[in-house]
């Protein structure tokens, strides 16, 4: 249960983040109308990021106060070690794309994120095997169909 609330109070900061965001932008949309009673085509998205910005509000109080009542019984309230652990692999991995690829940084994030979420062992060969296929796939659709080319340092090096 004390993770769903984290999880909540990160989508209220995202939320709010976002709908601070949308109404900046929104502001900036010219006024249609001439008539100051007139609704103009801003109003809407105002109206909707006001009341996303209200919403996420309330949801970080409301998960603030659930914490320090859970605090009050004597329920720890930590951050998971799988969602730290998993957060790092996924800075990892951003580091490791230009050093070694899109396929061989995917295949390690996919085996490496399987090694901490999974709470039963596997044939982690097979796994590898797996991934591997999966990220050398979707490599392959990426830069036939989409045109789309990730970085592959150590296929330029060898010269494939």
């Amino acid at each position: 249960m004390k993770v769903l609330r984290q999880n909540d109070f990160w989508l209220g900061v995202g939320l709010s983040v976002f709908s601070i965001w949308y109404l900046v932008v929104a502001g900036q949309i010219r006024r249609g109308a001439t008539h100051p009673v007139d609704v103009g085509p801003r109003a809407l998205p105002l109206i909707y990021g006001s009341l996303l910005l209200i919403l996420s509000i309330a949801l970080i109080i409301r998960t603030i106060l659930e914490a320090r009542k859970t605090a009050e019984e004597g329920e720890s309230a930590g951050l998971p070690l799988k969602s730290v652990v998993t957060a790092g692999l996924a800075v990892a991995y951003a580091w490791l794309i230009p050093r070694l690829g899109f396929v061989l940084s995917s295949t390690a994030l996919l085996l490496c994120t399987t090694r901490v979420i999974a709470n039963k062992k596997y044939n982690y060969w097979l796994l590898s095997l797996t991934y591997l296929v999966l990220s050398l796939a979707l490599s392959f659709i990426f830069s036939r169909w989409f045109y789309v080319q990730f970085p592959e340092p150590l296929l330029d090096a060898l010269g494939v």
